[in-house]
């Protein structure tokens, strides 16, 4: 083998053996999952299972190409729109083929609901999951995920700002409220603990949880429990604030209608950024506006379009 072709082929082989350059990696992140994940480039197509990877393109002024959604509705209060952003289908079990035709370029997922589906994911794009129930984890995936779009940085400047509006806002706060935030799941009532978003934002309002803490605090994913509507009456909360993923009208319950919030015209039905709060433009939205649900003599309705805004709860005909 003459000399030259023999430089060649060394030249060939040490290439090959030699790992992946730094250079050649645009972000890597730890995720929830305690995975380390490289992106290769920017990304420029988001794919969201759960709306929060959504909000986090929306907060650095871009749209995500699809997100899972409750029965087809996608979230207003991102101003999303079907022409916009793709349905890919209910979060525990996400439209893989629409995923695909869409060609994202990262994934971000609830630990949750899509870490069963990793290896599917695997194919067609990066994938990062955060497990997004807590004040906490909310805090850590807008910073990983800030640095995985490719904005270092700015996830720490939304975490501070947020921080800094919840201390304004806890000076402000008079205290001597009760509340309790539900969510109607199908015929199940589920009242959530103090440290679950958005509950976990009475604490700086001054607002007593008439749900309490989590009484197994070694499980933090114990996110609240069932309750009757009788639980609720027998809480009797100054404030009630229920999400209904299926519509916005409850049933007609005598207890419901027994309670001092409904009677008092206290009693919110509240929009679909309720349901996932970690977003930082989520949890904004909902700080603002439970501050005046809460005291709406001391904070000021927040400029919402309706279709966002928290309105009176109403009853099934």
């Amino acid at each position: 083998m003459s000399s030259p072709i023999r430089i060649l082929l060394s030249a060939l082989l040490v290439g090959l053996a030699l790992p992946v350059s730094a250079q050649d990696i645009f972000a890597e992140v730890r995720d929830d999952r305690g995975e380390v994940v490289q992106i290769a480039q920017q990304p420029q197509r988001v794919a969201s299972l759960g709306v929060f990877g959504a909000d986090m393109m929306l907060a650095l002024g871009k749209s995500a190409v699809g997100t899972t959604t409750y029965n087809g509705q996608l979230p207003a209060y991102l101003g999303a729109r079907p022409d916009t952003m793709a349905d890919l289908g209910i979060e525990p079990q996400p439209n893989l083929e629409r995923l695909t035709e869409l060609q994202p370029d990262l994934i971000i997922g609830i630990r949750r609901y899509t870490e069963p589906w990793a290896d599917s994911f695997a194919p067609i794009a990066p994938y990062i999951a955060y497990d997004m129930l807590t004040e906490a984890d909310s805090t850590r995936a807008v910073s990983s995920v800030a640095v995985a779009l490719g904005a270092v940085g700015t996830g720490e400047k939304l975490n501070a700002e947020f921080e800094q509006m919840k201390a304004q806002m806890a000076e402000q706060a008079p205290g001597g409220v009760s509340a309790v935030f539900v969510w109607l799941w199908q015929d199940t009532l589920y009242a959530y603990y103090d440290h679950v978003m958005p509950a976990s934002f009475f604490s700086p309002l001054k607002v007593r949880n008439t749900m309490g803490s989590n009484p197994t605090p070694e499980l933090p994913e114990n996110f609240g429990g069932p309750v009757s509507y009788e639980d609720i009456l027998a809480q009797d909360p100054d404030v009630l604030i229920v999400f209904r993923a299926e519509g916005n009208a409850y049933p007609d319950h005598p207890a419901l209608r027994r309670l001092r919030a409904v009677r008092e015209g206290r009693a919110w039905h509240v929009g679909y950024q309720y349901s996932q709060p970690a977003g930082p433009v989520a949890r904004k939205i909902i700080l603002q506006e439970m501050a005046h649900l809460l005291y709406p003599d001391v904070f000021a309705d927040p400029a919402l379009p309706d279709q966002v805004r928290a309105e009176p709860l109403r009853f099934e005909n």
